[in-house]
C-alpha cells in the first residue's frame, strides 16, 4: 500500500470510530447553542419612539455655559471652537521611525 492509502485508511478508521452516535452523547453541544444563541441579535420588535435628547438650540446653550465655567472669573471666554489644522502627507511618503529605532 502507498503512503497516501495508508492515511486515508486511517482517517476513515478515525472517523468512524469518534463521529459515531454511540460514541457523542444527546447533550452533546448543549452548551455551546446555548452560548452562540445568547449572541444572535434581538428579533425584529416595533419601531419605538426615540429617546428624548437635547435639540441643537438646548445643547448650544449648554455647550456655552460649560465653557464659561472653566473660563477664569471676569473673563469672556471665546465663543468660538479652536481649530486644529493639519497639513496633508505627501504621497507616497511614508512615517519615519525614531533615531532610537534600528533601520532595516
Amino acid at each position: 500500500m502507498s503512503g497516501a492509502k495508508i492515511a486515508v485508511v486511517c482517517l476513515a478508521v478515525a472517523f468512524a470510530g469518534c463521529g459515531s452516535r454511540r460514541t457523542i452523547t444527546p447533550t452533546h453541544g448543549v452548551a455551546y447553542r446555548a452560548a452562540f444563541g445568547g449572541q444572535r441579535a434581538a428579533p425584529a420588535r416595533a419601531p419605538v419612539d426615540p429617546a428624548p435628547g437635547l435639540d441643537s438650540q438646548e445643547a448650544a446653550i449648554i455647550a456655552a455655559s460649560y465653557r464659561n465655567s472653566l473660563a477664569p472669573k471676569g473673563a469672556q471666554p471665546d465663543q468660538e471652537p479652536q481649530l486644529l489644522i493639519v497639513a496633508p502627507q505627501k504621497a507616497g511618503s511614508a512615517a519615519r521611525p525614531a533615531p532610537s529605532v534600528p533601520g532595516n
